[in-house]
């Protein structure tokens, strides 16, 4: 079939669509029919089309024993097989794709991959080996004793659960093999949801660390050896008990667990008021009632002939902590756990141990004594990536930190940390060698859209692995500048400017659209952006200025700052109220006026758009917001209940007026500002409270767009969406925001 460009099927579509007869537009994306008034040139249509097609590269499993290859997707190709020397892409057949992938992805040999998987009714489980040299897929059945979880560095051990207690009716026979059907005995869970960023957007690495595994029942859990087919039974689990880390030695002699109950996350309204994740929240529980804290634990397993050997380590009350990721070191003597330092907020008794702010880094041995702690500012963020280790003795941790994304290591002889040489942007994820010390990771800045590099223990600077974007690298004609503004109370506030090739610095009277970022604990700093949702590299290909300027509630800034939010009655405010200020002051400066000061965001950042103008009308002359958090109150009562208790310090039952005060939906008719809302119908967030947003500010005589995109989520997925989305947006600052 011959494939038909997006760009060509939206401007024969808008040919076809005549005038507009209505502020309300559905758009489908497998045929989309845009309003006339928002088409772009043909010149200006494809520039916008090139800045959204960036590909990103995913890496979807450790690099082979020689430091060469990692199986790696993306959206043309699907998945492949990336040479990080050479650059080049090797397909994998297509055998892969009926597999639903159960375990980590790991490397029998240097020319094979494997993974456990599963058709999708899960009714046996496949051994899948994938050949480095010609992407040829097997898939070869396996009785298992249990529902795989993870598999071994090796590849040739894996972890299993199974119920505890089978029945009298299903004793289990010694040696008995059993494929297990059906439904599993484990659930994957998100140890915190949050209002991150949308879909589109590509911090995976970081955020895998936010799904467990959630035992269902009683479990057992086992390590099973595939070809001597004998087991191993570690320990077992109570029922609700998340696995948020399973790691294995290379050795395949030692396995580290991270083990512990989390809030429930559920939406819909299933979360009582005296669930722990609300008690949490709201800091009625003490530690040592705390389920949260009470029961974690770092387990580390020692196998060997004569049986297992256990040692479980308990977090710290003092210092207050909780264990949530281990790593093992190359010769697998050392562990090193990841431990969360939960949050102490105004107005609230107690710490909450699920609202974490920031991390530090403890070393173990392999029998279970602690030896050593790091911790500093640069690597305390909880969305770091690792750790690795270049050797026994040198550890890198890649964290946000400020406006950007440092990779450090850190020397366990001499107690430095030094930093290695990536410019500031944003670090996707990274992968660890083995012999040549590097770091392989993708990375994206304002000026870079996204591609793969490695660097060095001593390098100077990062190497080029791929150029799957350098068409797009001449269309993004930007300039970046730093920005410092002192607010009073000695608050000072950095950020960047994101103009026009060109453009002056400091800017006289240029249109500025305010920017934030989703979360709110998101990572917000220097990264590509060339979707609507993150939109500077977009919009300053079109003549308009982005100002990203991080404020509280940020994980790159620090504890005191990600508290912030939290603290008192500060959500839905302290923030907002901050973004105006910083306005007006580049209204005073001379950089913009009022009538020239747009803003837009995704998820939270659309809720910060949406708050900016209910609750300051008339500072902004146009917004965009998008895939919104626009009910508190329907979604502190039904959706992600624990984080919205934690956010707003309160319920509807113990202060509904200040939630209502901080719900945009609930002061919408107080909108000044022409609006345009996207939202999808499959989006978490109910897509009708945003056409409710919309119908009540047309309804106060403001004008407002509202474009529906059918089959889309948090965030716009299909390219054709992001076409007619980003085409609307252009159309809409130009509209409302004074050019000059």
């Amino acid at each position: 079939m011959r494939r038909v460009s997006p760009l060509l099927l939206l401007l024969s579509a808008a040919a076809l669509a005549g005038p507009a007869v209505a502020d309300v537009y559905t758009i489908d994306p497998t045929d989309p029919k845009p309003p006339a008034k928002i088409v772009l040139p043909p010149d200006e249509a494809a520039r916008l089309q090139a800045l959204q097609s960036a590909v990103y590269t995913w890496f979807q499993g450790d690099l082979s024993p020689d430091d060469r290859v990692v199986l790696v997707y993306d959206a043309v190709r699907g998945l492949s097989l990336l040479d990080v020397r050479t650059g080049a892409k090797s397909p994998v057949s297509p055998d892969i794709y009926p597999v639903v992938w159960l375990t980590e992805r790991r490397w029998l040999d240097p020319q094979t991959a494997v993974l456990i998987g599963a058709p999708e009714d899960q009714s046996v489980f496949w051994l899948v080996r994938i050949d480095r040299s010609t992407g040829a897929v097997t898939k070869e059945e396996v009785a298992l004793p249990g529902f795989p979880i993870s598999l071994s560095t090796t590849g040739r051990k894996t972890l299993l659960a199974r119920p505890a207690v089978l029945g009298p009716s299903r004793e289990r026979a010694p040696g008995a093999r059993e494929v297990v059907p059906g439904a599993p005995p484990v659930r994957t869970i998100s140890i915190a949801p949050r209002y991150l960023r949308s879909r589109t957007a590509p911090f995976f690495e970081a955020e895998a660390k936010l799904a467990a595994h959630l035992a269902t029942a009683e479990l057992e859990l086992v390590v099973y050896d595939l070809a001597t087919k004998k087991e191993q039974v570690l320990m077992t689990a109570p029922v609700d008990t998340a696995f948020a880390s399973v790691a294995w030695a290379p050795n395949d002699q030692h396995v580290s667990l991270v083990r512990w109950k989390f809030p429930d996350n559920s939406r819909g309204g299933g979360v009582p008021d005296d669930d722990p994740g609300i008690l949490d929240a709201l800091g009625w529980l003490r530690p040592t009632d705390n389920p949260f804290f009470t029961s974690n634990v770092l387990d580390l397993f020692r196998l060997h002939g004569r049986g297992v050997e256990h040692v479980e380590i308990r977090p710290s009350l003092h210092p207050r902590e909780v264990f949530v990721w281990a790593v093992w070191s190359p010769e697998s003597r050392t562990v090193v756990a990841q431990v969360w330092h939960p949050a102490a907020l105004e107005e609230r008794e107690h710490p909450t141990y699920a609202n974490p702010d920031r991390s530090l880094y403890r070393f173990y041995t392999s029998e279970g004594c602690a030896f050593r702690t790091h911790s500093t500012p640069e690597t305390g963020s909880i969305s770091s990536i690792g750790p690795f280790f270049f050797s026994p003795h040198e550890m890198v941790v890649v964290a946000p930190w400020q406006m950007g994304w440092g990779a450090h290591v850190y020397d366990l002889r001499t107690g430095r940390l030094r930093r290695l040489p990536i410019p500031e942007g944003a670090v996707y994820q990274g992968l660890g060698t083995r012999a040549t010390k590097e770091l392989v990771f993708n990375f994206g800045s304002f000026q870079e859209p996204p591609e793969v590099y490695r660097v060095g223990w001593r390098s100077l600077a990062p190497i080029p692995v791929t150029a799957e974007n350098a068409a797009i690298k001449p269309v993004n004609q930007i300039r970046v500048d730093r920005v410092r503004f002192d607010l009073p109370g000695g608050r000072v506030r950095e950020g960047r400017l994101v103009q026009p090739k060109g453009a002056a610095f400091p800017p006289t009277k240029v249109p500025i659209v305010v920017w934030q970022q989703g979360g709110p604990t998101g990572y917000m700093g220097n990264d590509w952006g060339g979707s609507v949702e993150q939109p500077f590299a977009l919009l300053p290909n079109f003549g308009f200025a982005v100002l990203m300027v991080p404020l509280e509630g940020r994980v790159n800034l620090g504890p005191r700052l990600l508290n912030a939010l939290a603290d008192g009655t500060s959500f839905g405010q302290v923030d907002v109220d901050e973004g105006v200020e910083i306005s007006r002051e580049m209204v005073k400066r001379g950089w913009t006026r009022h009538d020239q000061l747009g803003i837009t965001g995704c998820s939270y950042g659309g809720y910060f758009t949406s708050q900016s103008i209910t609750s300051h009308p008339g500072v902004y002359a146009a917004a965009n917001t998008q895939c919104t958090l626009v009910n508190l109150v329907d979604e502190s009562d039904n959706g992600f209940r624990p984080y919205i208790t934690y956010l707003m310090g309160r319920t509807t039952k113990t202060d509904l007026p200040e939630i209502e005060r901080d719900s945009p939906l609930h002061n919408a008719t107080k909108v000044e500002t022409p609006t345009l809302i996207f939202d999808g119908t499959d989006d978490f967030l109910p897509y009708q409270f945003s056409e409710q947003f919309h119908d009540s500010i047309n309804g106060a005589g403001t004008d407002a767009d509202f474009y529906v995109f059918m089959y889309e989520g948090h965030g716009l997925g299909w390219p054709t969406s992001q076409l007619v989305a980003g085409q609307a947006q252009i159309h809409w600052f130009r509209t409302y925001l004074k050019m000059h």
